[in-house]
Order: C-alpha cells, then sequence, then structure tokens
C-alpha cells in the first residue's frame, strides 16, 4: 500500500514540475525550436503523469505500464541531463542551484515513480 501511495504522490509532483517547467520557457511565438520542442515534451510528461494517476485507480495494469513507461523516460533523461544538472549543483551559486534542482527532482519524481510501480500489483497478489 506504500508504494501505490508513493506512486500517487510522485506522478503528482513530477505532473506539477513539468507543468512549472514547461509554463517557464518563453511563449510558443517567441521560443527557439529546441524550446518549444522541451515545452512540448514537458507537456506531454504532465498529460501522461495526470492520465497514470487516473488509470491507475480504474485499470490498474494499463497504470502500471504508463507509470514504468514514465519512470523509463525519467531515466533517461536523468542519465542525459543528469551529469550537467549535478556539476551545476556542485559548483554553482544560489541560482545556479535552484534552476538546477527543480528538473532533477522531476526526473528523480519519475524514476522513484516507476521503481515504486514494479512491486505495487505483486503486492495485491500476495
Amino acid at each position: 500500500m506504500t508504494r501505490l501511495w508513493t506512486t500517487r504522490i510522485m506522478l503528482g509532483l513530477a505532473g506539477l514540475l513539468a507543468l512549472a517547467l514547461a509554463f517557464s520557457l518563453p511563449a510558443p511565438s517567441r521560443a527557439t525550436s529546441a524550446q518549444l520542442w522541451a515545452q512540448v515534451t514537458l507537456l506531454a510528461v504532465y498529460a501522461a503523469c495526470m492520465l497514470a494517476l487516473v488509470v491507475r485507480a480504474r485499470r490498474p495494469a494499463f497504470g502500471r505500464w504508463v507509470t514504468l513507461l514514465l519512470g523509463l523516460y525519467g531515466v533517461l533523461m536523468f542519465a542525459w541531463r543528469g551529469k550537467a544538472l549535478l556539476l551545476a549543483v556542485r559548483e554553482g551559486g544560489m541560482p545556479q542551484l535552484l534552476s538546477a534542482l527543480v528538473p532533477l527532482s522531476l526526473w528523480c519524481a519519475l524514476l522513484i515513480a516507476g521503481v515504486c510501480s514494479l512491486g505495487s500489483d505483486q503486492q495485491r497478489k500476495a
């Protein structure tokens, strides 16, 4: 039961962080193509997190797969951007620290949600 609640909390946190990061980018009319793709990706992560939250209660098997895919996405993004963000946390001042912790917490929340959803269905059957 703890894993199920941890998964729900992490999905909610990841959704809110993805939405906050998407709205922190410039408006699509003034954004570069890379910023536009980042905004679309973050909005897709937000939609997938909210879908996983809703579907997790109604159709647990499908919700589990959506959560696992989000966890895999968190692992990939953490591996791709994690080193640069951790270096910014280590060597930067307070503005660099705060700007690096938000995406790091997003990828970590997705990772934790994916890991917690691995064992939640096995516990119910036991």
